[in-house]
């Protein structure tokens, strides 16, 4: 399984080991820039500054008989392709940090989810 995802942004690389984890598979992460069409987005969403976007740009779940891919094309839409069916695009929402927080406050207990992706963030390589 691959991961692709700015460089340095924690949000893809907690992904990477939560896939890992739970798939049990071996997930490489590697680094792109945020573009969406001509825009980029390294340059102007700033989710310190609570600028929604989405970090991870692909996700290909490599398989013995075809591959799956799930990849944003603009910032309301991913795209998924499957070899030998139709493509299918569907919408995204994506919440601001504020909104992320918020949720998160709502529910303070142990995480074990959170506590599964830190302990497999050994077991992603880095390209």
């Amino acid at each position: 399984m691959e991961i692709s995802g700015p460089a340095g942004d924690p949000a893809v690389d907690l992904a990477a080991a939560w896939l890992a984890d739970r798939l049990a598979v071996a997930v490489r992460r590697t680094d792109c820039d945020i573009t969406l069409g001509d825009t980029d987005l390294n340059s102007v969403a700033d989710p310190t500054k609570g600028d929604a976007y989405f970090p991870i740009r692909k996700l290909v779940f490599y398989r013995a008989n075809t591959d799956i891919t799930v990849e944003v094309i603009d910032e309301s839409t991913v795209r998924v392709s499957v070899p030998g069916a139709p493509e299918s695009l569907v919408a995204l929402g994506v919440r601001t940090q504020a909104e992320v927080l918020s949720e998160e406050l709502r529910y303070l207990h142990a995480d074990k989810t959170y506590a599964h992706a830190l302990r497999a963030l050994n077991r992603v390589s880095y390209s």
